[in-house]
């Protein structure tokens, strides 16, 4: 994360592609899939804490979601977000493994 002007104009043209371990994409979407920006997401999550007598703290991290359909994760699979555009010259992934069922 950068406070800065550029760090918000990649958020806003990120490409946030979603696979799972055989390689299938599950989704993929820019940045202004999410209320036009990512940032507006976080803004409408302020207003409504706001409403509701809380708010946001310094330091609190925030995971925006809404770049995929509702997908159901099966136990045993692992899946991988990767965010095209966000970091200079290179891409960034985040990826999780679903536990498998008891």
């Amino acid at each position: 994360m950068e406070a800065t002007e550029d760090f918000a104009r990649r958020l806003g043209t990120m490409v946030v592609t979603m696979t799972d371990d055989t390689g299938r994409q599950l989704a993929r979407m820019p940045g202004s899939a999410v209320l036009g920006h990512p940032l507006n997401a976080a803004a409408f999550l302020a207003e409504d804490l706001a409403q509701a007598g809380k708010r946001l703290e310094a330091g609190q991290l925030l995971s925006i979601a809404g770049f995929s359909p509702l997908i159901t994760p099966e136990p045993g699979r692992t899946y991988t977000v990767r965010y095209e555009g966000l970091l200079p010259g290179r891409p960034a992934s985040v990826s999780v493994r679903i536990a498998p069922a008891p």
